[in-house]
């Protein structure tokens, strides 16, 4: 699998890409980025996530430069370079470089915006990951108050989610982020669910968590199917005693979550969860079905 990089436009292979050490993504965590994968040539729910890093863009004051078809269409030229299906792509997008000779937190006196594509083969999650589950465990690192970094602006800064994975308390495949009075924020790069006598229970909107672009969409799949959800900042008790649970990214899909903390929720998808995991794989065959319109850039 060729393994590509795009900087600012220009196409090269990963050993070869250079950025400035004067660039804020690298000296302060001073970005945003998204993460997409594609089906066969179509890179699924792109631009849902385009409109997303515009709105990262706007709540820390930034300019993007250009527009969402602009960063569509390079995206795409990139996937194309590749010649490859089923792929990783990620975007970041840094404010620019520090003036050389004044390397400072202020973000006036910067460069136009640094843009950085990775693009590499999708490495798929082990099937049993949807067989049995995923393992998730509780971490000791409280997740960052949405007062002091709001989740919903998809930061180049993740050490908070880095320390929650190492500091998590049990043996497991990743971590749970709590707030500080126990309830449950989400993972440390995915949205979480559980479900009680039948009903979905997700965080309100308003909650510490990131809106995900999958989480909306099951929410919406749900709707559809007349499963009832409860929106509800449920505490970490509570979901260790629920009957099933589920998480959510754009590369995890819908996955089923075996145990908690080392306590088994189940082992293998419960009914709701499966539901939603076929319902949402039809959700990808039917957005790619229509998308061969929309999106001629793919071919």
């Amino acid at each position: 699998m060729l393994e590509l990089v795009s900087i600012n436009g220009t196409i090269t292979k990963p050993e070869e890409a250079k950025i400035s050490v004067y660039d804020r993504g690298f000296l302060f965590g001073d970005a945003i980025y998204e993460v997409t994968r594609s089906y066969g040539k179509i890179l699924f729910a792109v631009e849902d996530h385009i409109a997303r890093l515009r709105r990262s863009a706007e709540a820390i004051g930034m300019d993007l430069m250009k527009s969402d078809q602009e960063i569509i269409r390079e995206m795409y030229d990139l996937t194309k370079e590749a010649k490859e299906e089923n792929i990783y792509i990620r975007i970041q997008v840094s404010r620019g470089n520090c003036a050389f000779e004044q390397v400072s937190l202020k973000p006036s006196n910067t460069s136009k915006p640094n843009y950085v594509m990775y693009l590499h083969e999708l490495k798929n999650w082990s099937p049993e990951f949807y067989t049995r589950g995923i393992r998730l465990a509780s971490s000791r690192i409280h997740r960052n108050p949405k007062t002091a970094m709001d989740p919903n602006i998809k930061s180049g800064n993740y050490l908070n989610n880095i320390l929650g994975i190492l500091a998590k308390k049990q043996e497991a495949d990743d971590c749970i982020l709590l707030n500080p009075d126990g309830s449950v924020t989400e993972g440390s790069t995915f949205n979480v669910f559980m479900v009680k006598e039948g009903v979905i229970h997700t965080q309100e909107d308003s909650a510490n968590i990131l809106q995900g672009i999958t989480r909306h969409k099951i929410l919406e799949l749900a709707s559809e199917l007349n499963i009832p959800v409860q929106y509800n900042n449920f505490h970490w008790n509570d979901f260790v005693a629920c009957d099933e649970a589920f998480c959510s990214s754009a590369t995890k899909e819908v996955m089923p979550i075996h145990s908690l903390d080392g306590n088994i929720v189940t082992s293998g998808p419960g009914p709701v969860t499966k539901k939603l995991m076929d319902a949402y794989t039809k959700h990808i065959e039917s957005y790619c079905e229509k998308s061969k319109g929309v999106h001629p850039l793919a071919w």
